[in-house]
C-alpha cells in the first residue's frame, strides 16, 4: 500500500501495486508523482485500451451521499439521446434535499430533428425539473462550454464544492475537462472509468467533485464488452429513418433487439420513425425471419453485438412483450434506441433479451409533418 493515500489524476483511485487489473496500479516501486496516470488511465490516454472499472452501485451511492452533505448543488448529467438509462438517478439526486441541476449533454445529436426548446421542455415535462434548471449542452460545443462556466462562476461563490453524478458513459468526464480547460480527468469512451471522488478547482469559480459512474442502469453494461458498449453510445451522430411497416414486418437493432408490428389496425400498416447511434444495423424484415437472420448473422452483418457478444446474449433469456403505441408516443429500448409512432396506431412486439425493459413515452422527437408546421408557426 502506498502511504498517504494518494490518487490517480485520471480516475481518482487509490494508487495501488497489489492487482494490475484494478484500477490506481502501479508497477512496484513506481512513484505515484505530480500527474502520474494508474495503468489503466494511461493505457487508456496513450493506447485507446479500454477496461471496465468494478463498481458496486450501493457503495458508489454512499459515497457520494457522503460527499453530497457538503455540496452547495449537485449536477446531474444525462445523454439526451438515452435519458431513460440516467431519468432513475434524478430520484436519488433530489433525496439529498440539495438544488438540483439537469446538464443535458449530447444535445447535437439531437439537433437534426428537433429545437432545444421543445427538448428542455420535453424534459422539464418528463422529470419535473424546472427549466431554469436544465442546461442543454454539447460537451464537444465550445460556446456550449463557456457559457456553462459562466452559469457556474456567476450562480456559485469560489469556496463551494459542485457534485457532478450521472449514469456511466453519458459524457461526464468529457463535460468535466471542457469546463476544466485541461487534460484531466481521464476521459473515456467506456462506462465506468471515474471509480473514486475527483475534486477538481475551476480557475475562476468553485470546487467541482467528480463521481463514479452509476452503472445501474443501462441494461447492457453487465453483459457487452467494451467496445460493444461504446458502439451503443453515439458519438457523432444518431440516425434516423421512417418506414411504413405492415402487419407482420420487424425492424433489428442489431444483434440486440427486434421490434415486429404485431397488428397495424384496420389500415394495416403504419408510418415509424427508427432512431439508434449510427453504430447500430438498421435493418427491415419478415416476422418469420428472426430466428434465421439471428443464427446467421448476429456478431456480423447485425452489429452490434461482436461475435463474442453474440455469443454471450445466445445464451441469455429472451423474451417478447407486447405493446400498444398510440400516436404521438416512443416506445424505447432502453440502452439502444427508440421507434416513434407517426402515423396510425399499432400493436407492437418486442423481442428483447430478459434483462430489457421497453418503455412508452411522450414524442421525443416530432413527426416531419409536425416539425414543418412548427417552423411555419415560429
Amino acid at each position: 500500500p502506498m502511504e498517504g493515500k494518494r490518487r490517480c489524476p485520471g480516475c481518482g483511485a487509490v494508487f495501488q501495486s497489489v492487482d494490475e487489473n484494478l484500477p490506481g496500479y502501479l508497477v512496484p516501486g513506481k512513484n505515484p508523482d505530480e500527474g502520474v496516470l494508474c495503468k489503466r488511465c494511461f493505457q487508456m490516454k496513450h493506447y485507446g485500451v479500454y477496461r471496465k472499472a468494478l463498481l458496486a452501485d450501493a457503495g458508489i451511492q454512499k459515497d457520494i451521499r457522503a460527499h453530497a452533505l457538503g455540496a452547495a448543488a449537485l449536477f446531474l448529467v444525462l445523454d439526451v439521446s438515452r435519458p431513460e438509462i440516467s431519468l432513475p438517478d434524478l430520484d436519488w439526486a433530489e433525496s439529498m434535499k440539495k438544488p438540483v441541476f439537469v446538464i443535458a449533454n449530447k444535445i447535437d445529436l439531437l439537433e437534426p430533428w428537433t429545437t432545444r426548446k421543445d427538448v428542455l421542455q420535453w424534459l422539464s415535462e418528463r422529470t419535473g425539473v424546472r427549466k431554469e434548471q436544465i442546461l442543454l449542452v454539447s460537451a464537444q460545443n465550445r460556446g456550449d462550454m463557456a457559457e456553462l462556466r459562466r452559469h457556474i462562476e456567476d450562480t456559485f461563490d469560489a469556496d463551494d464544492r459542485l457534485l457532478f453524478a450521472g449514469a456511466a458513459n453519458v459524457g461526464k468526464s468529457t463535460l468535466l475537462g471542457a469546463l476544466l480547460k485541461n487534460e484531466v480527468p481521464t476521459v473515456s469512451r467506456l462506462p465506468g472509468t471515474t471509480v473514486g471522488l475527483t475534486e477538481y478547482r475551476m480557475v475562476n469559480g468553485p470546487v467541482l467533485v467528480d463521481a463514479p459512474g452509476l452503472k445501474g442502469e443501462d441494461p447492457f453494461v453487465p453483459v457487452l464488452c467494451p467496445d460493444c458498449l461504446a458502439a451503443l453510445s453515439p458519438k457523432k451522430n444518431f440516425q434516423s429513418s421512417i418506414e411504413v411497416l405492415k402487419t407482420g414486418q420487424t425492424v433489428f437493432w442489431g444483434g440486440m433487439a427486434q421490434l415486429t408490428v404485431a397488428d397495424a389496425g384496420e389500415r394495416g400498416w403504419v408510418r415509424l420513425g427508427i432512431f439508434a447511434p449510427d453504430s447500430v444495423t438498421i435493418h427491415r424484415t419478415r416476422e418469420e425471419r428472426i430466428h434465421d437472420l439471428m443464427e446467421e448473422h448476429a456478431g456480423e452483418l447485425l452489429t452490434p453485438p461482436c461475435r463474442k457478444c453474440a455469443t454471450k446474449l445466445e445464451t441469455q433469456s429472451w423474451r417478447e412483450e407486447l405493446f400498444q403505441i398510440r400516436p404521438e408516443e416512443d416506445l424505447v429500448v432502453p440502452g439502444i434506441g427508440w421507434v416513434a409512432l407517426y402515423s396510425g396506431a399499432c400493436t407492437a412486439k418486442l423481442r428483447a433479451p430478459a434483462f430489457v425493459k421497453g418503455v412508452r413515452r411522450p414524442w421525443l422527437i416530432p413527426s416531419p409533418a409536425r416539425r414543418q408546421q412548427g417552423k411555419k408557426k415560429s
